[in-house]
């Protein structure tokens, strides 16, 4: 496997995580009103501008992006039946983005990541997802 077709991989699994959280978000937001509606909806969008940055990513070493955009394994099915005013909705969706950080700290320990691949990644992604969990804790406190 090429360096290229490697790092492919691991954008394309950090591109999975993205989209599947764009499809999470967009499901509870298309169903609910509330007045935590704004800050789910800026973090859809940073989830949207972060699959289209790995897209682009992905496509400027040479690789296909992939487009299974799927819902959070166990999370969409909180969510499918949850409000945004539910507690446990909340967590759902921050337990998805514990999971999208992991994937985000376990991509950084590749060697093989070049070094546009790595900055994007620890400069810019890896620090908005944690900027999530900080909106859905103060979501879960009011």
């Amino acid at each position: 496997m090429t360096q290229a077709q490697s790092v492919t991989l691991h954008l394309n699994s950090l591109l999975r995580a993205e989209l599947s959280a764009v499809n999470t978000y967009q499901n509870i937001l298309e169903r609910d009103t509330d007045s935590r509606q704004s800050a789910l909806h800026q973090i859809l969008e940073e989830h949207h501008e972060a699959a289209r940055l790995l897209s682009a990513q992905i496509a400027e070493i040479g690789g296909a992006p992939e487009d299974d955009a799927s819902t959070w394994g166990g999370i969409s099915a909180i969510t499918a039946s949850s409000s945004i005013s539910d507690p446990i909705a909340l967590k759902a969706l921050k337990d998805g983005e514990e999971q999208d950080i992991l994937t985000y700290e376990r991509v950084l320990t590749a060697e093989e990541l070049d070094g546009d691949t790595r900055q994007l990644v620890r400069d810019m992604l890896l620090p908005r997802a944690r900027a999530h969990l900080s909106v859905l804790d103060q979501l879960l406190e009011r």
